[in-house]
Parts: C-alpha cells; sequence; structure tokens
C-alpha cells in the first residue's frame, strides 16, 4: 500500500501546500491528487464542501474508470480554479462557516450598521418643541436637548425680567389638536403691555394670535380694551374631551378681568368676566365626577377681599354678581360659576390697602391652599386658607410674618391692638357666595 502524506514547503516567506506549483517544486509535488481528501485538503475546507463545489461551482475534477468514485486532478489546474473562482468571490467566500451561515452573516451586519445608523440619527434628530428662552427682541424654541428648532422676532425688546417670573406661565407645549405634532403658545410681554397669546406651530408657523378683552363698562365706568395676558393653560372640554384654551387677562390698569376659553384653533368659545383681577389659574377635578374644573385666585374690587372662583369649562358665562352695584358690569347674564369664595381681610389690610390679594394657589390631591397677603411691603403678612376638596374650610395658618407685622405695628403705634385669639378665630369666616354643587 502506497502511504501518502502531505509536505509543506516555506518558499519566500510564505507556507507552500503539497501540490502547488513553484520553481523548486519536486515531481512529488506535482503529481496529480486521487482522492476527495487530498483535493479538500489542498482546498482548505472539508470533503463535502469540496464534493459540492463539483456540483455548483465546476471544480475540475475528472471521474476515473473503474466506478467506486476515483477521481483525479491536476494541482495546477486546481490552482487556476481556485485563483478564479474562490478568490474573485472574497476571502469569506473560502471560509467554511461563513459560506454556510451566508444569509445570516449578511444580515447579522446588516443589523450592526442599522444600529450604527439608527445610533447616529437619534443622537442627531431634533425632537419636537420643549424649551424656549428669550434674547432681546427674540423667542427662541429648542427641543429637549437643548437643539434650536426656530426662533420668532418680535418688532420691539420683549421685558426680560417679565419671563424670570414664576408666578405667570410664559410659554406652554402641547399637542393641542391632536394631530401628532407639538404647539407652542407663547406670550410676548413688553415693557407695559401683553396683551397676545400666540399659537405656534412645531415649525415655529403662527397658527393662531388671541387679543385679550374688550371694551366694557358699568354703570358710571367705562373699561378701555388694554388687558394683560396674565396667566393660561389647557383644559378638557366636552363630551369628547378635546383640549381647550383658558386664558385669563386682567385689565392693565384697574379692573375687570376676563375669562376666556379657545377653542385648539384660537376661536373664542365662551367667556366669563369678574369685577376684579384673577391672577393665578389652575385646572383639577378635585370632586372626581371625570370633568377637570378651572380654579382661579385673585381680588374683588367690590369687596377689596382675596378671592377663589371656580368655573366649569363646559359652562361658564356671564360676569361675576356684585353686591355693590356701582362694580356689576353691565350687558352680562349672571355669572355661571361652580363656586365662589371670599377670604376675610385682616385689621391691618383694612387700615393700610385697598384690599388684600392672593400670593399664589397651590393644588393638592385632596386640599387647596390659598395664601392672603395683607400688605404690599417687602416683608408681606399673609393668611393661608386651607380648604378640603369639596372647598370647606380645613384651617387657617397665620404666617410668621403676618405674626411678626402686627406685633411691630402695635409697637409703634399703628394699630390700637394686639393679636388676640377672638380675632385669629374671625379668619375662620370666609363668605361663599356660590356654594359648590353638593356630592
Amino acid at each position: 500500500m502506497l502511504l501518502r502524506w502531505r509536505t509543506t514547503l516555506w518558499y519566500c516567506g510564505r507556507q507552500i501546500p503539497s501540490g502547488e506549483k513553484s520553481l523548486n517544486a519536486t515531481p512529488e509535488q506535482r503529481r496529480e491528487l486521487t482522492s476527495w481528501k487530498e483535493i479538500a485538503d489542498y482546498l482548505g475546507v472539508n470533503v463535502r464542501t469540496a464534493q459540492k463545489w463539483e456540483k455548483e461551482r465546476g471544480l475540475p475534477v475528472r471521474r476515473m474508470p473503474g466506478g467506486s468514485g476515483r477521481v483525479s486532478v491536476d494541482p495546477a489546474a486546481l490552482a487556476a480554479w481556485k485563483d478564479a473562482t474562490l478568490e474573485k468571490s472574497g476571502w469569506w467566500a473560502s471560509l467554511p462557516f461563513l459560506r454556510k451561515y451566508a444569509l445570516l452573516t449578511t444580515l447579522l451586519l446588516l443589523a450592526v450598521l442599522g444600529g450604527a445608523v439608527g445610533a447616529y440619527l437619534a443622537l442627531n434628530h431634533q425632537g419636537p418643541p420643549a424649551l424656549y428662552r428669550v434674547e432681546q427682541n427674540l423667542l427662541i424654541v429648542s427641543d429637549q436637548q437643548g437643539r434650536e428648532l426656530w426662533r420668532k422676532a418680535f418688532h420691539k425688546p420683549l421685558h426680560v425680567k417679565n419671563y424670570e417670573s414664576t408666578l405667570a406661565r410664559h410659554a406652554w407645549f402641547d399637542d393641542l389638536d391632536g394631530d401628532g405634532h407639538v404647539e407652542t403658545l407663547f406670550v410676548p410681554r413688553f415693557e407695559h403691555t401683553a396683551q397676545t397669546l400666540i399659537c405656534y406651530s412645531d415649525r415655529g408657523i403662527e397658527k393662531w394670535r388671541f387679543l385679550a378683552g374688550r371694551a366694557v363698562s358699568t354703570r358710571g365706568e367705562t373699561f378701555d380694551s388694554v388687558y394683560g395676558v396674565i396667566v393660561f393653560s389647557v383644559v378638557p372640554i366636552g363630551k369628547r374631551r378635546e383640549k381647550a384654551v383658558v386664558v385669563s387677562c386682567p385689565h392693565s390698569l384697574y379692573y375687570p378681568n376676563q375669562v376666556a376659553l379657545l377653542s385648539a384653533g384660537g376661536r373664542l368659545l365662551r367667556e366669563y368676566w369678574h369685577s376684579g383681577g384673577l391672577t393665578h389659574l389652575e385646572i383639577a377635578d378635585l370632586d372626581g365626577d371625570g370633568v377637570s374644573e378651572i380654579y382661579l385666585a385673585g381680588i374683588s374690587n367690590s369687596t377689596g377681599s382675596a378671592t377663589l372662583v371656580v368655573l366649569d369649562p363646559d359652562a361658564m358665562e356671564g360676569a361675576s354678581a356684585e353686591e355693590d352695584r356701582d362694580y356689576q358690569l353691565q350687558g352680562f347674564a349672571p355669572g355661571r360659576e361652580r363656586a365662589r369664595i371670599l377670604f376675610p381681610r385682616s385689621c391691618m389690610s383694612r387700615k393700610f390697602e385697598k384690599w388684600s390679594q392672593v400670593g399664589w394657589l397651590f393644588m393638592q390631591p385632596d386640599t387647596i391652599a390659598v395664601e392672603a397677603i395683607e400688605r404690599t411691603v417687602s416683608r408681606a403678612p399673609g393668611i393661608i386658607f386651607h380648604l378640603t376638596k369639596a372647598l370647606k374650610l380645613e384651617k387657617v395658618v397665620l404666617e410668621d410674618s403676618f405674626r411678626i407685622a402686627h406685633t411691630e405695628m402695635h409697637a409703634a403705634g399703628q394699630l390700637d391692638h394686639k393679636l388676640t385669639p377672638q380675632e385669629e378665630a374671625e379668619f375662620r369666616n370666609i363668605r361663599v357666595l356660590v356654594p359648590p354643587p353638593s356630592r
């Protein structure tokens, strides 16, 4: 039995398998390969792959007579086939594993490439409007990552300090009309006026604007149309709970106050007028009936008291009914409020101020807190009224600033009495002008 083995030469720094022709090849190395094992070894694959290449890729194998699957191939012809077929197919085509799983490999490569492209797009894709800033006469809107989306220039400088206040809302980002795009609501505040609310598309195109107020009168006064947009919010309305915009607009010089409800497209749906200024706004469904109410706090000019007004966005209309007829707005139906409350004034407010005013309105899941400020001084003394969600008085808290101010004013002779428990108890006497619906 003739024992065959595979020899290896090192020539010019590279390994030369047996059968590959070279100038120094021996006759043994130039002999024909006469078994599938030798052919497969020469090609660097297994026998099955070599046999498959004979059928599918024209491997130059000669069938020997006599049966039993005897084969023969000239190494030179095999080398030429290899150069012409495998090398042109790419280096990976000669690797059995990658050839076997070529489709899977391709899919994996595409997945990796797709992931890299997706990551790049995610990092560089601009999101919807979410942030804003003002510079001189410019409104600049950006996405959540701070990437600028668009800017708008106004005809005169914006009053930048007004935008530092957190008491009033200046901008709002929301999909108002349900089209999948985020609109921007913005109040341009100039040095003396802030009369409009503007709605921009996600690309910064103006969709609509609302101009606050109109001329109204009492029996003794007429108020020109100079109003300011002080606060606004978004509230669901109707059976379909579509989004609407509620805007509170006090008169810029005195009173009254317009509360306007606008559709998502900027159309005036209904309005309510109040003889005073409503400068604080919250939206909440405290009574759990599935309908969000509008909570407004501010001043009642006819009584000089801090006040809380609750409106149903689906039913609000008319003008507040005033006991002092000199403050009654003319030409309106009686106001339709869900509730209306007046808070008692302190001796400091009655002696030194025209009215008490609201410092803040704070909503909690089960309670409402209203701070009434009794003096317009730097260290403003205040009283906090806590109401249940059914608008029943829960407790009254006199702030330390109130107690200190009362003591100092008494010591200075400005007040003729000390703060007594009886006087503190009187702060529980809130007036409910319109009682909330019973549950």
